[in-house]
């Protein structure tokens, strides 16, 4: 599936993205912002995980694409169509395009998939307490701190908290 607005697309995963979210998931600067597994995945891994994406369930994975440059990864998992909810997540693995309003393009598009496709109700983001960036892409597309679960994630030999956002429908719709 793809959606595409302007210069940005946003498409599902290709053979040819796997030494691309490989080399993101072992990036020790990306690993350090993001929330889940922290470990080096070796190649072997990578493609059995890789081989095991199309039998995942309430999950959509896309690549973001700006002017045919693949710069990161954004997911919206978790997704819960009785309770009408689901959570994203984003990584831009490319530096250049990092600061430039591309996660803000490709969060408004996946939200605005979410909301009026998938008539989702309530769309949720667990982030990092140091992870400024993030906070601030969040914020600025309309989420709202609904908590801090304290020493939530041990990385680099502390715990640290992790904030909890979330955006209602009407929220985004109103942001816009």
């Amino acid at each position: 599936m793809n959606i595409k607005k302007d210069n940005i697309l946003l498409r599902s995963i290709e053979d040819k993205d796997l030494e691309f979210l490989r080399e993101m998931i072992n990036d020790p600067e990306i690993k350090k912002m993001t929330v889940g597994q922290c470990n080096y995945v070796t190649e072997e891994e990578h493609l059995k995980w890789f081989s095991n994406l199309k039998n995942e369930k309430n999950r959509l994975r896309f690549m973001i694409e700006i002017d045919r440059v693949t710069i990161g990864t954004i997911i919206l998992e978790n997704i819960d169509l009785s309770n009408k909810n689901a959570s994203i997540s984003i990584k831009i693995g490319k530096t250049d395009f990092k600061g430039k309003g591309y996660g803000t393009k490709a969060l408004r598009l996946v939200l605005k998939y979410a909301f009026d496709e998938l008539d989702l109700h309530m769309i949720y983001a667990n982030v990092l307490e140091y992870n400024e960036a993030s906070k601030k892409l969040f914020e600025k597309c309309g989420f709202k701190i609904d908590g801090i679960k304290r020493d939530a994630v041990y990385r680099d030999g502390k715990f640290h908290r992790l904030y909890l956002f979330s955006i209602i429908k009407e929220e985004f719709i109103n942001d816009k």
